[in-house]
């Protein structure tokens, strides 16, 4: 079924029981738009729903205003990651090897999705916005890496930095660091991301060496 909207195009409406297909239709555009722009004030609740083939009153019926629907595009990438974390881990032995895993799947995310990285750990969007875990960007992914890193402490492994937590700021500090310099610094004849901090992750995790 469409409408004529009052633009005076003519707009395909969700049928019934799509809203929640329609919904994810709408985060998964905002994303996009927001990826592809890098700013926030660039995308507008009319914007995404241009993009959609719907109109914005459509979108008021799943979100209040924008900030609600940034919400849920952040948690969306912050879910897409914690994906690829898990996938990545999955098959891992102990918790140190668990580490490594979230390490390069953080890498493989950041260089393989640099508009959305940005979004999450570049962008103004989440300063702006009130999220449920503070305003921390990938406060699950810290929690998650830091408690790996207790495991391993109390099994015995040695941390040069001298706890899991602040072994866990650093590591995100290091990634962070190489993703950011080759997407805003794409001339650069970088290396391979793994090969150039590599070793410095298997240093601070406390099994020094190369792979």
């Amino acid at each position: 079924m469409t409408s004529t909207g009052p633009d005076g195009q003519r707009r395909r409406r969700a049928r019934r029981g799509q809203g929640g297909e329609l919904r994810e239709r709408i985060v998964d555009t905002a994303a996009t738009l927001l990826a592809e722009s890098g700013d926030e004030q660039a995308v507008s609740i009319r914007s995404v729903a241009d993009a959609v083939g719907v109109t914005p009153p459509s979108l008021y019926l799943h979100f209040p205003d924008k900030s609600a629907l940034l919400r849920a595009v952040v948690e969306r990438l912050f879910s897409d990651l914690e994906r690829d974390v898990a996938r990545s881990q999955a098959g891992s032995g102990g918790p140190v090897e668990r580490v490594l895993a979230l390490a390069r799947a953080y890498l493989a995310f950041g260089l393989g999705s640099p508009g959305r990285y940005k979004v999450l750990y570049e962008g103004r969007v989440l300063p702006a916005l009130d999220l449920p875990d503070g305003g921390v960007p990938g406060r699950a992914l810290i929690e998650a890496a830091a408690g790996d890193l207790q495991e391993a402490v109390q099994g015995g492994q040695h941390l040069p930095a001298g706890d899991a937590r602040a072994t866990t700021i650093l590591l995100w500090q290091l990634l962070h660091g190489a993703v950011s310099l080759r997407i805003n610094k794409p001339g650069f004849p970088w290396r391979d991301a793994w090969a150039d901090v590599g070793p410095a992750v298997r240093t601070l995790v406390g099994v020094p060496g190369q792979g």
